[in-house]
Protein backbone atom coordinates (compact mmCIF):
# COMPACT_ATOMS: atom_id res chain seq x y z
CA UNK A 1 0.00 0.00 0.00
CA UNK A 2 2.93 2.29 0.42
CA UNK A 3 3.75 3.18 -3.11
CA UNK A 4 0.45 3.04 -4.07
CA UNK A 5 -0.94 5.78 -0.75
CA UNK A 6 1.81 7.73 -0.92
CA UNK A 7 2.37 8.14 -4.30
CA UNK A 8 0.08 9.93 -7.03
CA UNK A 9 -1.77 6.45 -8.27
CA UNK A 10 -4.65 7.16 -5.92
CA UNK A 11 -6.44 9.90 -6.25
CA UNK A 12 -9.04 10.93 -3.93
CA UNK A 13 -9.66 14.54 -4.56
CA UNK A 14 -13.26 16.01 -5.25
CA UNK A 15 -15.33 13.03 -3.16
CA UNK A 16 -17.38 13.37 -0.38
CA UNK A 17 -16.57 12.01 3.00
CA UNK A 18 -18.35 8.58 2.70
CA UNK A 19 -17.13 8.04 -1.12
CA UNK A 20 -13.66 8.99 0.08
CA UNK A 21 -13.84 6.43 2.67
CA UNK A 22 -15.50 3.73 0.24
CA UNK A 23 -12.97 4.24 -2.34
CA UNK A 24 -9.82 3.98 0.01
CA UNK A 25 -11.94 0.54 0.90
CA UNK A 26 -11.77 -0.66 -1.83
CA UNK A 27 -8.00 -0.47 -2.35
CA UNK A 28 -6.53 -3.84 -3.31
CA UNK A 29 -3.91 -4.45 -0.55
CA UNK A 30 -3.07 -6.78 2.36
CA UNK A 31 -2.03 -3.79 4.98
CA UNK A 32 -4.76 -1.06 4.83
CA UNK A 33 -7.96 -1.23 6.71
CA UNK A 34 -10.84 0.96 6.48
CA UNK A 35 -13.70 1.50 8.62
CA UNK A 36 -16.83 3.33 9.36
CA UNK A 37 -17.02 4.71 12.77
CA UNK A 38 -20.82 6.00 12.36
CA UNK A 39 -21.70 8.05 9.31
CA UNK A 40 -19.18 11.01 10.91
CA UNK A 41 -15.87 9.29 11.26
CA UNK A 42 -13.28 6.81 10.05
CA UNK A 43 -10.14 5.25 10.93
CA UNK A 44 -7.81 4.34 8.12
CA UNK A 45 -4.67 1.85 9.18
CA UNK A 46 -1.74 1.73 7.22
CA UNK A 47 0.26 -1.02 8.06
CA UNK A 48 3.60 -0.45 6.93
CA UNK A 49 6.70 -0.38 9.78
CA UNK A 50 7.23 -1.43 13.23
CA UNK A 51 6.77 2.03 14.36
CA UNK A 52 3.26 3.70 14.54
CA UNK A 53 1.73 7.28 13.81
CA UNK A 54 -1.93 8.03 15.34
CA UNK A 55 -3.31 11.25 14.21
CA UNK A 56 -6.86 13.01 14.21
CA UNK A 57 -7.87 14.60 11.48
CA UNK A 58 -10.78 16.68 9.86
CA UNK A 59 -11.61 15.76 6.23
CA UNK A 60 -12.53 19.35 5.29
CA UNK A 61 -8.76 19.89 6.29
CA UNK A 62 -8.07 16.61 3.94
CA UNK A 63 -9.81 17.89 0.78
CA UNK A 64 -8.47 21.45 0.73
CA UNK A 65 -4.64 20.31 1.80
CA UNK A 66 -3.54 18.91 -1.54
CA UNK A 67 -5.09 18.45 -4.49
CA UNK A 68 -4.82 14.25 -4.06
CA UNK A 69 -6.69 13.70 -1.18
CA UNK A 70 -4.18 12.62 1.36
CA UNK A 71 -4.36 12.84 5.18
CA UNK A 72 -1.60 14.90 6.39
CA UNK A 73 -0.64 11.33 8.40
CA UNK A 74 0.29 9.85 5.23
CA UNK A 75 2.84 12.19 3.69
CA UNK A 76 4.57 12.62 7.32
CA UNK A 77 4.08 8.47 7.40
CA UNK A 78 5.80 8.27 4.29
CA UNK A 79 8.77 10.41 4.80
CA UNK A 80 9.88 8.37 7.92
CA UNK A 81 9.01 5.09 6.93
CA UNK A 82 6.31 4.32 9.29
CA UNK A 83 2.79 3.09 9.47
CA UNK A 84 -0.04 4.71 10.07
CA UNK A 85 -3.38 5.24 11.77
CA UNK A 86 -5.96 7.97 11.03
CA UNK A 87 -9.04 8.74 12.45
CA UNK A 88 -11.23 11.35 10.20
CA UNK A 89 -14.24 13.49 10.97
CA UNK A 90 -16.85 14.70 8.54
CA UNK A 91 -18.57 17.45 10.56
CA UNK A 92 -15.84 18.18 13.77
CA UNK A 93 -17.37 17.02 16.95
CA UNK A 94 -13.70 16.87 19.14
CA UNK A 95 -13.67 13.09 18.17
CA UNK A 96 -16.57 12.87 21.07
CA UNK A 97 -18.79 9.64 19.69
CA UNK A 98 -19.56 6.34 21.23
CA UNK A 99 -18.64 5.38 18.00
CA UNK A 100 -15.12 6.29 18.13
CA UNK A 101 -14.84 5.30 21.98
CA UNK A 102 -15.66 1.61 20.95
CA UNK A 103 -13.01 1.43 18.35
CA UNK A 104 -10.61 2.28 20.65
CA UNK A 105 -12.13 0.08 22.77
CA UNK A 106 -11.58 -2.79 20.37
CA UNK A 107 -7.65 -1.81 19.90
CA UNK A 108 -7.26 -2.79 23.76
CA UNK A 109 -9.16 -5.80 23.37
CA UNK A 110 -7.36 -7.05 20.26
CA UNK A 111 -3.61 -5.94 21.28
CA UNK A 112 -3.72 -3.64 17.87
CA UNK A 113 -1.13 -1.18 18.80
CA UNK A 114 1.29 -3.70 21.17
CA UNK A 115 2.43 -4.86 17.82
CA UNK A 116 4.48 -1.77 17.38
CA UNK A 117 7.63 -0.79 18.79
CA UNK A 118 6.56 2.60 18.80
CA UNK A 119 3.39 4.46 18.72
CA UNK A 120 3.11 8.21 18.75
CA UNK A 121 0.27 10.09 19.26
CA UNK A 122 0.39 13.71 17.68
CA UNK A 123 -2.28 16.19 17.79
CA UNK A 124 -2.48 19.88 16.77
CA UNK A 125 -4.95 22.35 17.73
CA UNK A 126 -7.91 21.34 18.70
CA UNK A 127 -7.03 17.57 17.81
CA UNK A 128 -4.82 17.51 20.55
CA UNK A 129 -7.58 17.01 22.91
CA UNK A 130 -8.00 13.36 20.96
CA UNK A 131 -4.74 12.49 20.97
CA UNK A 132 -3.62 12.94 24.57
CA UNK A 133 -6.94 11.05 25.83
CA UNK A 134 -6.63 8.11 23.31
CA UNK A 135 -3.45 7.48 23.81
CA UNK A 136 -3.89 5.67 26.98
CA UNK A 137 -5.27 2.53 24.41
CA UNK A 138 -1.31 1.84 23.79
CA UNK A 139 0.85 -0.11 26.30
CA UNK A 140 3.44 2.33 25.63
CA UNK A 141 2.96 5.49 24.44
CA UNK A 142 4.45 9.07 23.27
CA UNK A 143 2.69 11.97 22.71
CA UNK A 144 3.52 15.05 20.84
CA UNK A 145 0.36 17.94 21.60
CA UNK A 146 1.21 21.26 19.17
CA UNK A 147 -1.37 24.23 20.67
CA UNK A 148 -2.47 21.46 23.64
CA UNK A 149 -6.26 21.20 24.83
CA UNK A 150 -6.72 19.45 27.80
CA UNK A 151 -10.37 19.68 28.13
CA UNK A 152 -13.59 21.77 27.37
CA UNK A 153 -15.59 21.11 30.32
CA UNK A 154 -17.16 24.42 31.35
CA UNK A 155 -16.66 23.42 34.98
CA UNK A 156 -12.33 22.95 34.31
CA UNK A 157 -11.71 25.23 31.33
CA UNK A 158 -14.43 27.57 31.30
CA UNK A 159 -11.74 30.52 30.81
CA UNK A 160 -11.49 29.42 27.47
CA UNK A 161 -13.37 30.51 25.09
CA UNK A 162 -12.61 29.90 22.01
CA UNK A 163 -14.93 26.99 21.19
CA UNK A 164 -18.59 27.83 22.37
CA UNK A 165 -19.64 24.50 20.53
CA UNK A 166 -17.69 22.13 22.25
CA UNK A 167 -19.60 23.66 25.24
CA UNK A 168 -22.41 21.20 24.31
CA UNK A 169 -20.54 18.10 24.38
CA UNK A 170 -19.51 15.45 26.68
CA UNK A 171 -16.21 15.73 28.29
CA UNK A 172 -16.69 14.45 31.94
CA UNK A 173 -16.93 10.63 30.86
CA UNK A 174 -15.31 8.54 29.02
CA UNK A 175 -11.46 9.30 27.48
CA UNK A 176 -12.32 12.41 29.08
CA UNK A 177 -9.48 14.65 31.01
CA UNK A 178 -6.36 14.84 28.82
CA UNK A 179 -3.54 15.25 31.39
CA UNK A 180 -5.03 12.17 33.40
CA UNK A 181 -4.97 9.80 30.18
CA UNK A 182 -1.19 10.94 29.37
CA UNK A 183 -0.20 9.83 32.82
CA UNK A 184 0.99 6.39 31.70
CA UNK A 185 2.63 7.54 28.60
CA UNK A 186 6.65 6.89 28.13
CA UNK A 187 6.90 10.63 26.82
CA UNK A 188 4.53 13.61 26.45
CA UNK A 189 5.75 16.26 24.35
CA UNK A 190 3.72 19.86 24.81
CA UNK A 191 4.60 22.49 22.54
CA UNK A 192 2.51 26.02 22.68
CA UNK A 193 2.62 28.99 21.96
CA UNK A 194 3.80 31.41 25.18
CA UNK A 195 2.05 34.72 23.36
CA UNK A 196 -1.09 32.64 23.40
CA UNK A 197 -2.53 32.86 27.64
CA UNK A 198 -5.14 30.35 26.85
CA UNK A 199 -3.20 28.17 25.45
CA UNK A 200 -0.18 28.38 28.04
CA UNK A 201 -3.18 27.96 30.33
CA UNK A 202 -4.04 24.41 28.54
CA UNK A 203 -0.13 23.36 28.66
CA UNK A 204 -0.05 24.32 32.48
CA UNK A 205 -2.75 21.40 33.08
CA UNK A 206 -0.25 18.68 31.31
CA UNK A 207 2.25 17.66 34.71
CA UNK A 208 2.98 14.32 34.79
CA UNK A 209 6.66 13.63 35.49
CA UNK A 210 7.13 12.55 31.57
CA UNK A 211 5.85 15.81 29.97
CA UNK A 212 8.17 17.74 28.77
CA UNK A 213 7.18 21.67 27.22
CA UNK A 214 8.20 23.31 24.56
CA UNK A 215 7.33 27.11 24.60
CA UNK A 216 7.84 29.39 21.57
CA UNK A 217 7.05 32.76 21.33
CA UNK A 218 4.49 32.89 17.71
CA UNK A 219 2.83 35.33 16.20
CA UNK A 220 -1.13 35.75 16.40
CA UNK A 221 -1.39 32.58 13.75
CA UNK A 222 -2.51 29.26 14.44
CA UNK A 223 -0.50 26.33 14.39
CA UNK A 224 -1.74 24.52 11.15
CA UNK A 225 -0.10 27.54 8.97
CA UNK A 226 3.18 26.20 10.78
CA UNK A 227 2.97 22.60 10.62
CA UNK A 228 3.37 20.83 7.26
CA UNK A 229 4.31 17.27 6.75
CA UNK A 230 8.12 17.75 6.41
CA UNK A 231 7.95 20.19 9.98
CA UNK A 232 5.92 17.53 11.31
CA UNK A 233 8.67 14.38 10.79
CA UNK A 234 11.29 16.45 11.10
CA UNK A 235 9.79 16.82 14.74
CA UNK A 236 8.86 13.33 15.60
CA UNK A 237 12.55 12.48 14.35
CA UNK A 238 13.97 15.02 16.57
CA UNK A 239 11.96 13.49 19.61
CA UNK A 240 14.73 10.58 20.06
CA UNK A 241 17.26 13.31 20.56
CA UNK A 242 18.54 13.77 24.41
CA UNK A 243 18.48 17.34 23.10
CA UNK A 244 15.19 17.33 22.02
CA UNK A 245 14.09 21.16 22.93
CA UNK A 246 16.74 22.58 21.76
CA UNK A 247 16.49 20.93 18.14
CA UNK A 248 12.84 21.99 18.25
CA UNK A 249 13.34 25.46 18.75
CA UNK A 250 16.12 25.34 16.44
CA UNK A 251 13.52 23.47 13.69
CA UNK A 252 11.16 26.41 14.74
CA UNK A 253 13.34 29.06 13.75
CA UNK A 254 13.66 27.77 10.26
CA UNK A 255 10.45 28.41 9.83
CA UNK A 256 11.63 31.61 9.01
CA UNK A 257 12.43 30.12 5.74
CA UNK A 258 8.97 29.00 5.13
CA UNK A 259 7.43 31.16 2.60
CA UNK A 260 3.94 30.14 4.18
CA UNK A 261 5.14 31.07 7.30
CA UNK A 262 6.09 34.71 6.13
CA UNK A 263 3.17 35.41 3.99
CA UNK A 264 1.74 34.62 7.68
CA UNK A 265 3.53 37.47 9.40
CA UNK A 266 3.16 39.77 6.52
CA UNK A 267 -0.86 39.28 7.10
CA UNK A 268 -0.17 39.95 11.00
CA UNK A 269 1.60 43.03 10.52
CA UNK A 270 -0.61 44.65 8.43
CA UNK A 271 -3.98 43.67 10.47
CA UNK A 272 -2.40 45.37 13.02
CA UNK A 273 -1.59 48.31 11.09
CA UNK A 274 2.30 48.17 11.85
CA UNK A 275 4.05 49.26 8.97
CA UNK A 276 7.67 49.42 10.37
CA UNK A 277 7.54 45.58 10.87
CA UNK A 278 5.86 44.87 7.54
CA UNK A 279 8.73 46.99 6.01
CA UNK A 280 10.90 44.35 8.21
CA UNK A 281 9.37 41.63 7.19
CA UNK A 282 8.99 42.29 3.80
CA UNK A 283 13.12 43.39 3.23
CA UNK A 284 13.96 40.23 5.37
CA UNK A 285 11.76 38.29 2.45
CA UNK A 286 12.90 39.46 -0.39
CA UNK A 287 16.38 38.75 0.39
CA UNK A 288 15.49 35.43 0.89
CA UNK A 289 13.03 35.34 -2.46
CA UNK A 290 13.40 38.16 -4.41
CA UNK A 291 10.47 37.39 -6.53
CA UNK A 292 7.76 37.21 -4.09
CA UNK A 293 5.07 39.49 -5.40
CA UNK A 294 2.94 39.64 -1.98
CA UNK A 295 6.03 41.23 0.02
CA UNK A 296 6.81 43.34 -3.08
CA UNK A 297 3.28 44.78 -3.43
CA UNK A 298 3.39 45.50 0.49
CA UNK A 299 7.02 46.97 -0.10
CA UNK A 300 5.50 49.54 -2.71
CA UNK A 301 2.42 50.24 -0.64
CA UNK A 302 4.13 51.72 2.19
CA UNK A 303 6.54 53.56 -0.37
CA UNK A 304 3.45 55.37 -1.23
CA UNK A 305 2.46 56.52 2.23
Amino acid sequence: MRDLAFGDQLDLADLGFSDWLDRLAQVDSDDVFVEFLGKNHGAILQDHGASLIVTFEKYAEIAQRQKKGHPLSWDIAGQIGWSSLTIVCDTFDWFRSPHVYAYFDRLVDEGTLDQYDRVIFLGVDETSHAAAVYSVVATVAEVVLIGPIATQARDIANWDQRYPAARRLDFATRYAYGPDLVETAKKVTVIYNQNNPTEAMHATLYKSVSTEHVGMRLLSMPWRSLTSAQFLSAALNLLTEDDAKVQLCKLMRARRENPDYLRSVLRMTIARNRPDLTRKVCTYTLRKFPNAPHFKKALDDLDKI
